[in-house]
């Protein structure tokens, strides 16, 4: 399965950005795992990260951060078989879910809840 890895990448963090790249290890850490079962894993901060940046952003939370990083997310996990929720609190992440489940998409709440592929 492609599993989109949701997770909280601002929530907490005052957008330091130490505990923000904390946050992408995490989801990248559990990646990982996914690959490692043999799943295609993705998070939306892989593809939105870079692209933010190079648009030209200034800031975490700026317009351009805004105008990419979740919308990607919501189109990345329409291409997505499935959607793992990890870490904490997340509106963002938690909103993945909302969107996964109106999309007949499976959801989990836990790695061992994957079956391997």
């Amino acid at each position: 399965m492609m599993i989109l890895v949701a997770g909280p990448y601002r929530s907490g963090t005052g957008d330091d950005p130490a505990k923000l790249q904390s946050n992408v290890d995490t989801m990248n850490d559990v990646a990982v795992r996914l690959f490692r079962q043999g799943h295609l894993p993705v998070t939306g901060e892989a593809l939105a990260l870079p692209l933010i940046e190079r648009a030209g952003s200034g800031t975490v939370g700026d317009a351009i951060f805004d105008e990419i990083f979740h919308p990607i997310s919501a189109r990345l996990l329409s291409r997505c078989d499935a959607v793992l929720r990890v870490g904490g609190p997340s509106a963002g992440a938690d909103e993945m879910l909302r969107q996964a489940r109106a999309e007949g998409k499976r959801v989990f709440t836990a790695l061992d809840e994957i079956p391997a592929a």
